[in-house]
C-alpha cells in the first residue's frame, strides 16, 4: 500500500505511475538496491501499466484507481498535474485495446469467420464510448492482478453421497439457484464496486458454519418455505416409513437474477464505470418500460439514493425479486452495454458456484438433506439472507450431503417426470414444474440403476 507515502516516495510512485500508464521510457535510470524510492516506483508504475491512461480520460481513470488506492490515487494525480505530466484528457480510441483479443480469447484475426468479424466491427465502434472503454481496460488488465473476493463466512467440509444412499427412500424435489455463499465481492472481473456485495445464495448455504451448527438448510420466503414444508409432510405420510430426503434441483443459471446480489453488483459498477447523463437517462427509461415480471414504473432511477432501498423491498406495484429481474434484465441487454453499462455474464461468473455455472435446468443432488416431519419454519434465522425472511431447517443429526456431480432430477424421479411428459408438458415445463411444485415419489432400484449409468456413461465422455 502507499498509505503514508513521504514526498520523494510520493514522486517515485508518480512517475513510476506515467511512465507506466503512457508507455514512456524511463525519465532516469532505477536502481533497486540504491535507489530508496525504488519499491515507490515500481509500485507506481504497475499500476499504471494496468490502469492504461494512455486510453482514457483521466478524470473517469481517477475515479477508478480511487475506488481500488484511494490515498495512493490522489497522491499520484496531485503530484502528476503539478509536474504537468498528464492532461485533462488523454486521447480515446478503439486501437489502444486488443479489441478481438477482449471478444475472442486465444484467436487470431485470420481465425474469425463473417459473422464474428461484423461482431468485432461492432465492439470496435462500442469502444468510442468512453464508459466502454473504461469497462473494457479494467476487464483487460484487472482481473488478474486485484483480488476481488474474500470468503468471510466458512465452509463445513460437504459430505459426499452417491445414488445408493437414496435407496428405499422417499425423494422430493425443489428448486433454488447456483449461487455461492459467504463470500464477498469487491470487485467484478477488474471493475471495482462502490461497495461490497455479499453473497447469500444457492447449494453453500446449508455449509456456511453458522447455518449447519444450526440446522438450517435453506431460506425462502414465508409463502414458498411453508408449502416446501408442506410438501415434506405430503412426502412423509406417502413413504409408508420410509426415510424422505429433499433433493435440490438446479435452475438455470439466470434463475440468481432473482435473489440480491445479482443486482447489487451490476449497479454498483456503475460510480467506476460512469455511463453518461444521457445514457443514464436512456437506461432508467429501458428499465421502467421493463414490463416482463411487472409494473416498473416506480423505479426509483440508477442513480436515485433510493436505489438500494429498492432492490432489497420493491417499489410500488412490484415485489423486491421481480423488481430485481426486471432491472437485471434490462442492464444486461445490448442496448445499454454497448453504452458502457456492466457486462451481466461477468457478474454471474463471479457469482455462482464454479463447479455449477455450466449445468442446464434440473441438475440435482449437489445438495441432499433429511427433513423432520411436521417441522416449523425458522423466523428469526442466525444468519439472516438479504432476499428471504424465512430458514428452512432440516433434521437435526440427520443425513446432509451432495453428490460429488449431478444426476438430472428426470433420470433421479424419473416416474415423476414421466407422468408430467404425459400431461402435455415440454421439457422445460416438467421440469420447472418439478422444482415448483409439490411431489414425491419412492426412489427405488430402478431409479438407483438409471442414476448409476448415467454417471457411468458421463464418465466415458
Amino acid at each position: 500500500m502507499q498509505v503514508g507515502l513521504n514526498k520523494p516516495r510520493q514522486a517515485g510512485y508518480a512517475t513510476g505511475f506515467l511512465e507506466g500508464a503512457t508507455g514512456a521510457d524511463s525519465m532516469q535510470p532505477k536502481n533497486p538496491i540504491t535507489d530508496p524510492n525504488y519499491d515507490a516506483y515500481a509500485q507506481g508504475k504497475n499500476t499504471g501499466e494496468i490502469a492504461g491512461i494512455g486510453a482514457m480520460a483521466v478524470p473517469a481513470y481517477a475515479m477508478t484507481l480511487k475506488a481500488v488506492a484511494p490515498k495512493a490515487a490522489q497522491m499520484s494525480e496531485d503530484y502528476l498535474r503539478k509536474i504537468g505530466g498528464i492532461a485533462d484528457v488523454v486521447p480515446v480510441g478503439p486501437n489502444k485495446i486488443p479489441s478481438n483479443e477482449i471478444l475472442f480469447p486465444n484467436r487470431t484475426l485470420e481465425s474469425l469467420n463473417s459473422a464474428e468479424k461484423s461482431a468485432l466491427t461492432k465492439f470496435d465502434k462500442d469502444l468510442g464510448n468512453q464508459a466502454v472503454m473504461r469497462r473494457e481496460i479494467l476487464r483487460s488488465h484487472f482481473d488478474q492482478l486485484v483480488p476481488q473476493e474474500k470468503r468471510i463466512t466458512k465452509l463445513v467440509d460437504k459430505n459426499i453421497l452417491t445414488p445408493q444412499d437414496l435407496l428405499n427412500t422417499q425423494i422430493i424435489g425443489f428448486g433454488g439457484d447456483q449461487l455461492r455463499a459467504g463470500v464477498k465481492l469487491s470487485g467484478i472481473k477488474g471493475v471495482p464496486l462502490s461497495k461490497d456485495v455479499t453473497l447469500q445464495g444457492g447449494d453453500e448455504f446449508a455449509f456456511l458454519k453458522p447455518n449447519y451448527n444450526k440446522n438450517t438448510v435453506w431460506a425462502s420466503n414465508e409463502e414458498a418455505a411453508s408449502g416446501h414444508l408442506s410438501n415434506i409432510d405430503k412426502a412423509f405420510e406417502a413413504s409408508g416409513g420410509r426415510p424422505v430426503r429433499a433433493i435440490k434441483v438446479g435452475m438455470n443459471p439466470e434463475g440468481a437474477n432473482f435473489s440480491h446480489p445479482i443486482a447489487q453488483a451490476l449497479v454498483r459498477q456503475l460510480d467506476v464505470l460512469n455511463p453518461s447523463k444521457a445514457d443514464l437517462k436512456i437506461a432508467d427509461e429501458i428499465i421502467k418500460n421493463q414490463k416482463a415480471y411487472g409494473d416498473m414504473s416506480g423505479f426509483a432511477g440508477l442513480k436515485s439514493p433510493d436505489l438500494e432501498k429498492q432492490l432489497l423491498e420493491g417499489a410500488s406495484n412490484i415485489s423486491a425479486g421481480d423488481l430485481r429481474k426486471s432491472l437485471v434484465k434490462s442492464l444486461s441487454s445490448y442496448e445499454l452495454k454497448k453504452r458502457g453499462f456492466p457486462v451481466y455474464e461477468d457478474v454471474l461468473d463471479a457469482s455462482l458456484v464454479p463447479s455449477l455455472k455450466n449445468k442446464r435446468t434440473g441438475e440435482a443432488g449437489n445438495l441432499i438433506y433429511e427433513p423432520q416431519y411436521q417441522d416449523q419454519l425458522i423466523t428469526n434465522p442466525i444468519y439472516p439472507h438479504g432476499s428471504y425472511t424465512h430458514g428452512i431447517p432440516r433434521q437435526a443429526g440427520g443425513v446432509i450431503g451432495g453428490f460429488e456431480n449431478t444426476v438430472p432430477i428426470e433420470i433421479l424421479a424419473r416416474k415423476t417426470y414421466n407422468a408430467k411428459i404425459a400431461q402435455g408438458k415440454s421439457r422445460q415445463e416438467a421440469l420447472r414444474s418439478m422444482q415448483t411444485s409439490h411431489w414425491n415419489e419412492q426412489f427405488d432400484q430402478e431409479s438407483l440403476d438409471a442414476a448409476m449409468q448415467y454417471l457411468q456413461n458421463q464418465t466415458k465422455k
